[in-house]
């Protein structure tokens, strides 16, 4: 029986890593970084839209950093700890994180994460305040470019 607990270790400290640095970046230097969207105080309609498109957007940008990441932690293990699974076990964690069952806006934002994850996971690094936003800006500029209607499902 194959054991997650190094997979779910490493994702879990991801997604705590992430949200930390997160919350500590107050300088909006990037658009994902933002406490507030540019819309947030604008109530009507179309600015609602908008600022739920960004929220889903920001989430998006730190999932796809976390995916990375344990891409990145995996390829990067210490060969002594390696084990034939590893690729296996991240590949299923991926596909447990970002599932794909249905052919809905969500999944196309979880196949996005999941591509833009393996296609950049080299230029991952666990630093408070990375000066290599490459998976960031990749899935900022993919999902911010989507149309508003594909957000409404999502909350």
């Amino acid at each position: 029986m194959r054991s997650y607990y190094p997979v779910v270790f490493i994702a879990t400290y991801l997604c705590i890593f992430t949200n930390n640095v997160r919350a500590n970046n107050q300088s909006g230097e990037h658009p994902w970084d933002k406490i507030f969207s540019p819309y947030s105080d604008d109530q009507s309609e179309l600015a609602l839209e908008k600022d739920h498109r960004w929220e889903i957007c920001s989430r998006m940008t730190s999932s796809a950093s976390i995916a990375a990441g344990a891409i990145y932690r995996q390829k990067n293990r210490d060969p002594k700890f390696k084990t034939p699974s590893d690729a296996a076990d991240v590949k299923e964690l991926l596909f447990d994180m970002y599932p794909i069952n249905t052919e809905t806006f969500e999944d196309q934002i979880n196949q996005k994460i999941r591509d833009i994850a393996y296609s950049h996971w080299q230029t991952w690094t666990d630093v408070p305040y990375p000066t290599d936003v490459t998976i960031e800006k990749t899935a900022w500029n993919w999902c911010i470019k989507q149309p508003l209607k594909g957000f409404w499902e999502l909350n």
